[in-house]
């Protein structure tokens, strides 16, 4: 028989002075790096939209009358279906923020089921105001596509 006088049981026991377990755990830098820089950009495009809007109502403010036009649509549709994609398709084109009103009420140029709400008939006269850097531009194509 073994003579186990002043021995401690160490069985069961690990020494893990220094040394670390990594069994079982991911690396997450990356997916961590990857999520910041996905929330940073969101953030820098929330940063702009609040920018633009904030120059949109100065601008108001000031006095500075957004550009408009009133077109007479030609279409034999008016603005409706097919007449109304391509109004969209172009208003799409450009950076600027553009609405059509009608009857007292308006809609956004970029929104094709917002244009179909409208209900604008041939014959019948739109106000087209844009406001943006290129606004000027807009409207000159938007009328193109208006008058048929």
């Amino acid at each position: 028989m073994k003579d186990t006088k002043g021995t401690k049981d160490t069985k069961g026991t690990k020494d893990t002075k220094g040394t670390k377990d990594t069994k079982g755990t991911k690396d997450t830098k990356g997916a961590k790096g990857k999520k910041a820089r996905k929330a940073r950009k969101t953030q820098k495009a929330r940063k702009a939209k609040r920018r633009e809007r904030h120059e949109r109502r100065e601008r108001r403010e000031r006095g500075y009358p957004m550009p408009e036009i009133h077109v007479t649509v030609g279409h034999p549709e008016g603005l409706h279906a097919r007449p109304a994609a391509r109004f969209v398709q172009t208003a799409r084109r450009f950076r600027s923020r553009v609405r059509v009103f009608y009857n007292g009420r308006e809609a956004d140029a970029k929104s094709l089921l917002g244009l179909l709400a409208l209900g604008v008939e041939q014959g019948a006269v739109v106000t087209i105001r844009a406001d943006g850097e290129d606004a000027e531009e807009a409207l000159a194509a938007l009328e193109q596509v208006a008058r048929g």
